[in-house]
């Protein structure tokens, strides 16, 4: 089954991004496969009854990370600020973040 996933994607690229991947083509017989399964899949949607609401993707739930984390909350601290205490200033930059103010040692 893993040779046919990893070759599927072959099967959805043009030749140029093929090739600037440095990937080969797909089999025919794979192609072919690909091309006949998604046409199938459009003539059963045509058949099924039109969706009411849109699903969009923003508003699917998702699952976040360990620990309750949200997706919003990940990241460095905004400049500033690092749990409500000042942040640690780069010892490069002077205190108005201006480079070249260091004294030499």
């Amino acid at each position: 089954m893993r040779p046919l996933v990893r070759n599927s994607i072959h099967v959805l690229l043009e030749p140029a991004p093929l090739a600037a991947l440095a990937l080969r083509l797909a089999p025919r017989w794979l192609a072919w496969l690909a091309e006949s399964r998604l046409r199938t899949r459009a003539r059963a949607l045509r058949r099924l009854p039109k969706r009411r609401q849109p699903k969009l993707r923003t508003q699917v739930p998702r699952l976040d990370y360990p620990c309750r984390h949200q997706i919003e909350t990940l990241g460095p601290p905004a400049a500033g600020q690092v749990n409500g205490a000042t942040a640690l200033r780069c010892p490069l930059l002077g205190q108005n973040g201006a480079a070249g103010s260091v004294t030499e040692r």
